[in-house]
């Protein structure tokens, strides 16, 4: 019996010897491509007193070792720009144990290029590149710029643009988002093949698509390859030269056309370019191949714009945008000035966005001079408040006029005419015919206000000039107040498939935030705007009143372009029966998720008067006030 308990006790002393946990790490080898990058080693140490193992190597090759992380050593490794593997190795020491466990870094070489890309397809208006990279391990960048950016920006090597678009890429930067969160968030760095397609390109432009590997950790960004690059050079079409007879006869700003086509049986287009314009050229000079581009040009723009966005056909654009055989039209123009007249032969290759196909037939001719009239106003200014008018301006007669609202001090002195010169010259007129009403707000109080009107027709100013004053009542404090808040979020991609008219806002954001507001009581007047939740605390509470006093929308329901995933505020006050404010409103947080939306035939009808002139805000105010 003795000798099987001390057989038991000893087993048991020998086991407990056996189990004692040891210093070690979790991996033998590290395989690391031939572009480097971060790794981590993971180990374990019976005691550590509170002090970290630390790592050692003699590779210069193997660097940013990191012991911080507790059962962690984190490094990077270069990337291998020699001609053969290499490999090194790193021990771990402790101050508490003689054990140095090891691992062994292996890396291996490029062979052939980092990354290669190719144009797999491309027209007038898209690219596509597939990219690919030798390791889908490689973390790298890739856009497009204009050629013209490059020789801006004054960049001739490889670190002169990545210091460029360094600079660029953290001024996007917002909300805390590091550099690699915004990056990889926007896909601007990604890993492994990719299929790139850029569109709205103008096929009179040449551009760069390039890319390059990248060390990224947090805000720390450097190229790690050499920077691949291929040029997307012109894509248009042979300009031929097509004869055409034209006819040209002026009277004041009336201007009649005739074209008859000599040699060209297809559509064309006339182009009228004033002598105030950036294209006009001077008679007698010659009409360069960059003037015939830039033509080319700004009629693919407006061609490519009905294509994508508003849906039309080829024929349909060439229709809207040019002629067919003999033609005859009258425009009304600027009086008193020169003009060019382009006339050119358009045509649609396979389906394509109509192009500019003939070298330019070149006119040249002079408007004349306006009648005078002897109409006169009668301006009425009702419901004055602090921030608000109701502005009424009568005509004696149905001929076109135009109205300018300015702050009293901006108006210079002198007699009627020499102001009217001040007054054409400083605001852009919108013409306006028989009685005008608005309701005006966001006007500031206490303030004297000039109504301006005068006749216009034709860029030129018929009538003498007439002037209205009023002044904004004094501000108080306002009763009323918001209650509530209602928002409804609309997927960008689905409204915009349902009608063209929004497919103008891709690109800008996500979804459409439809902002509803509930006041105390009915508001003639509201202020309102949307914010990002991570700004609000850079503002006080009486700067975003007075942005919002300022600068705001109006009217309720209303919309505002908004991101996935960010978060947002609705701020807002509103008037009282007075037209003083109430106490500023801010809501609780809004995030809306792709997940989330609302029917897109909802918001179609719910704003289609957006898509109507009404959208265009045909205002006095918002036209001409905000100009010091």
């Amino acid at each position: 019996m003795t000798l099987l308990i001390t057989l038991v006790i000893a087993s048991c002393t020998e086991h407990k010897v056996d189990t004692k946990p040891s210093f070690s790490v979790n991996t033998a080898t590290i395989e690391a491509v031939a572009l480097g990058g971060y790794f981590e080693v993971n180990y374990t140490i019976p005691q550590t007193n509170g002090i970290n193992p630390v790592a050692v190597t003699e590779a210069e090759w193997i660097t940013d070792i990191d012991n911080t992380t507790p059962g962690t050593i984190s490094f990077r490794v270069l990337p291998n720009d020699t001609s053969a593997p290499r490999e090194a190795v790193v021990t771990l020491r402790h101050i508490s144990t003689s054990e140095t466990p090891q691992f062994v870094v292996r890396q291996g070489v490029v062979e052939g290029d980092y990354l290669t890309m190719e144009v797999t397809r491309l027209d007038y208006s898209e690219c596509e590149v597939m990219l690919t990279p030798q390791s889908d391990d490689m973390l790298y960048v890739v856009t497009m710029a204009e050629q013209s950016y490059f020789t801006g920006m004054n960049i001739t090597n490889a670190e002169e643009l990545v210091a460029a678009d360094l600079i660029q890429y953290n001024s996007y930067l917002s909300g805390g988002d590091t550099l690699e969160d915004f990056l990889t968030k926007s896909k601007l760095a990604v890993r492994g093949k990719q299929v790139r397609v850029w569109q709205d390109l103008s096929p009179a432009r040449d551009y760069v698509v390039y890319a390059y590997g990248i060390y990224l950790r947090g805000d720390e960004y450097e190229c790690v390859t050499p920077v691949a690059y291929t040029l997307i050079d012109d894509r248009l079409p042979e300009r031929t030269a097509e004869e055409f007879y034209i006819d040209i006869a002026a009277e004041g700003p009336e201007v009649k056309f005739s074209v008859k086509p000599k040699t060209w049986d297809g559509y064309y287009a006339v182009q009228i370019i004033e002598d105030t314009e950036a294209g006009y050229i001077e008679q007698g000079l010659p009409f360069s191949e960059e003037a015939e581009d830039a033509v080319a040009e700004a009629f693919f723009f407006i061609a490519d714009h009905l294509y994508y966005y508003e849906e039309k056909n080829p024929e349909a654009i060439m229709q809207q945008l040019g002629y067919k055989g003999e033609a005859s039209f009258h425009k009304t123009l600027n009086a008193n000035h020169r003009y060019m007249a382009l006339t050119y032969a358009i045509a649609s290759d396979e389906g394509n966005v109509p192009m500019v196909v003939s070298k330019p037939i070149v006119s040249y001719f002079t408007t004349g001079s306006v009648e005078r009239s002897d109409m006169t106003f009668t301006a009425c200014f009702e419901n004055i408040r602090p921030r608000s008018v109701d502005v009424t301006i009568t005509p004696s007669c149905d001929e076109p006029y135009t109205a300018v609202l300015m702050y009293a001090k901006n108006l210079p002195e002198g007699d009627l005419e020499e102001q009217l010169e001040w007054v054409m010259t400083k605001y852009a007129p919108l013409e306006l015919t028989g009685e005008y009403s608005e309701h005006i707000s966001q006007l500031p109080p206490a303030t004297e206000f000039i109504l301006a009107v005068y006749g216009y027709y034709a860029g030129a100013a018929t009538t003498d000039l007439f002037l209205y004053r009023f002044t904004t009542l004094e501000d108080g404090e306002g009763k009323n107040y918001i209650t509530k808040v209602s928002t409804t979020a609309y997927d960008l991609g689905e409204v915009a498939a349902l009608e063209p008219y929004y497919g103008s806002f891709m690109g800008y954001a996500d979804y459409f935030m439809s902002i509803e507001l509930e006041t105390a009581t009915p508001s003639p007047s509201l202020h309102f705007d949307i914010f990002r939740s991570n700004v609000m605390e850079e503002y006080s509470m009486d700067e975003i009143r007075q942005s919002l006093l300022e600068y705001s929308y109006t009217s309720s329901p209303d919309w505002a372009l908004c991101t996935y995933g960010n978060e947002y505020v609705v701020c807002g006050l509103a008037e009282d029966e007075n037209g003083y404010v109430g106490e500023l409103y801010i809501s609780e947080p809004i995030r809306f998720e792709r997940t989330d939306v609302g029917d897109a035939a909802d918001f179609v009808e719910l704003y289609s008067d957006y898509v109507t002139p009404k959208a265009l805000r045909q205002s006095i105010f918002w036209h001409t006030y905000f100009v010091e």
